[in-house]
């Protein structure tokens, strides 16, 4: 796993990139070739903030943890990315199929997992590029990066288009008139 690191309102110092490597690295066993990590430490009150990113070919695995301590932080973060590779198995075992990018073998079977939906209120801008994806492929992008909403454009329509998920289950879509 090639990790890249960055610093918001803080350092990042030579011990918390070992602490992210051996934490982290941890699920490299997952992954049959170096896929990129990006890691992004932020400083907020008397938190640290550890957000981690796993960039694999046309998908996108996510999860933020805070705590005061470093290393608790990134035991959460590690526990989260392996709760999702976990939950999504079959799905990414469908779409990475003949990719050698996912160790399906090694991903536990664990059935059901609870997931955690605090919510905490965060202002960010985000820039990133649309490519064409059917609707199956925007619901496990969504699910990957622990969303409740994703923005896509749907290659059947070639439109933008808004995936979230329903209160009382399920999905929809909101497609914008002509």
């Amino acid at each position: 796993m090639k990790f890249n690191y960055t610093g918001r309102n803080l350092q990042v110092s030579d011990d918390m990139r070992d602490q992210t490597e051996k934490t982290l690295g941890k699920l490299d066993k997952y992954f049959d070739t170096d896929v990129n990590c990006n890691v992004v430490f932020s400083h907020f009150k008397d938190n640290l903030i550890v957000e981690a990113t796993i960039n694999l070919p046309g998908a996108f695995i996510r999860a933020e943890e805070t705590d005061r301590d470093i290393r608790t932080a990134l035991d959460r973060v590690s526990e989260v990315l392996t709760r999702q590779i976990v939950k999504h198995k079959a799905k990414l075992q469908k779409k990475f199929r003949g990719k050698d990018t996912i160790r399906i073998e090694n991903i536990p079977d664990l059935g059901p997992v609870e997931e955690d939906h605090s919510e905490e209120k965060i202002v960010k801008t985000k820039t990133y590029d649309l490519r064409p994806m059917m609707e199956e492929e925007a619901i496990l992008q969504m699910e990957l990066v622990g969303h409740n909403f994703y923005v896509f454009n749907n290659a059947e329509t070639n439109q933008v288009n808004v995936l979230y998920k329903r209160n009382k289950g399920g999905y929809g879509i909101l497609v914008p008139k002509n």
